[in-house]
């Protein structure tokens, strides 16, 4: 029976690890929707994005070492190019970059070696 429990448990926590994550457009957005993930180097400072000059994320996010995921979120722009700042106050990262949404719709921000790393596509997978 204990062997049973274990293998049982073993098969849960591989089911969660395997996670391939992609977009699903609400109907009611205008504009040109886009996702954000944030993945690989946040260790809990407060943090921001910035998107054509609204702020649509702040907060403390953690990457889950297993994953190298930390916190997901959306939103829309107006255009299909769109400023992207990121600022981490704390390790005095700061970052603007222009973004080509008709390239894909999500991005995928690291942090390494101190600097801002993005990735286009449109669904990450996390094992």
């Amino acid at each position: 029976m204990k062997m049973k429990t274990v293998f049982v448990l073993a098969l849960l926590l591989n089911a969660g690890c395997a996670k391939q994550q992609s977009f699903q457009s609400p109907s009611h957005v205008e504009g040109s929707p886009f996702f954000v993930h944030l993945q690989s180097g946040f260790s809990g400072e407060r943090m921001r994005v910035v998107v054509d000059g609204d702020q649509v994320f702040e907060g403390k996010p953690i990457t889950n070492p297993l994953l190298g995921f930390a916190h997901e979120f959306g939103g829309s722009t107006d255009q299909t190019n769109m400023t992207v700042i990121i600022e981490i106050p704390e390790k005095e990262i700061y970052s603007t970059h222009i973004v080509d949404l008709t390239k894909a719709q999500g991005l995928g921000i690291s942090v390494v070696n101190g600097k801002i790393v993005i990735q286009q596509a449109n669904s990450f997978g996390y094992d």
